[in-house]
């Protein structure tokens, strides 16, 4: 298992991102139910254009700093 430290060591960087609606964009008190009576208003399709915008920003942002390469990157 690869931990923190050494993957900064190996040189791999790392970003977690939480999509809408979960983590610290969840609305207070949100449980699963909320989550998913959310997805199914707002339409899968449509939820994963916004997280992978919202993931392209970051790429940009973490590539424009120096902080990542953009062409050696892996989302998982």
């Amino acid at each position: 298992m690869l931990d923190a430290s050494s993957a900064a060591r190996a040189g791999i960087a790392a970003l977690a991102i939480d999509g809408p609606f979960h983590g610290d964009r969840a609305d207070a008190g949100a449980g699963p139910l909320d989550y998913q009576e959310r997805v199914a208003v707002e339409g899968a399709r449509t939820l994963h254009d916004r997280m992978s915008e919202d993931w392209m920003h970051v790429l940009a942002a973490a590539a424009e700093s120096g902080w990542v390469d953009e062409q050696r990157v892996a989302f998982l």
